[in-house]
């Protein structure tokens, strides 16, 4: 259930939260039961779902750098370079 909405929502900055009220439990406890059903945390699937889904975005070439940023919930498109070329290895202008 965790996944699906946060596949669902791929466009909030601080999904822990939100993930918790739909979870019915607390923001630690949604944590804990993630981890526990994972083995991941889950502000990193979030992070990592995020990423899956700019990699289409982007392979595509029609999507705009700047579009998938504000897509994907970030502020500003140099955020989304940042995380993009820490998780990735590379910039969002030169996908996989």
């Amino acid at each position: 259930l965790a996944e699906q909405w946060m596949r669902r929502h791929l466009d909030v900055r601080a999904p822990l939260g939100g993930l918790a009220d739909y979870l019915g439990v607390s923001a630690m406890g949604s944590q804990r039961l993630f981890r526990q059903a994972t083995g991941r945390a889950p502000g990193r699937a979030f992070l990592e779902l995020k990423m899956r889904e700019a990699d289409m975005l982007l392979r595509n070439g029609e999507t705009p750098v700047k579009e998938v940023a504000l897509t994907l919930g970030y502020r500003h498109p140099g955020d989304f370079t940042r995380a993009y070329a820490k998780c990735r290895g590379r910039p969002p202008s030169r996908p996989a």
